[in-house]
């Protein structure tokens, strides 16, 4: 018996799911979202904000997304006090 919620895992956009799960473990991630960010770095979300706003960390808008690219990131740690 099938329902509407079955998943066919044969059609077109199921390969495109696949196809992107598959990219994504390959390559590395060019930016991060805030939380991802703060998680990575071991600091507060709001911590991410002071930076931000301090002009210490860059970051760069896509629509309504503030994202943090990964080289940017490094900058600004490399840039902390040893300690």
């Amino acid at each position: 018996m099938s329902s509407s919620h079955d998943i066919n895992f044969d059609s077109p956009s199921a390969a495109k799911v696949d196809a992107a799960v598959r990219v994504h473990s390959v390559l590395p991630r060019l930016s991060l979202t805030i939380v991802e960010a703060a998680g990575a770095v071991g600091i507060s979300r709001r911590q991410i904000y002071i930076e931000l706003q301090s002009r210490r960390l860059a970051s760069i808008k896509v629509g309504k997304r503030r994202l943090i690219p990964t080289e940017e990131l490094k900058r600004w740690l490399g840039e902390r006090p040893a300690g």
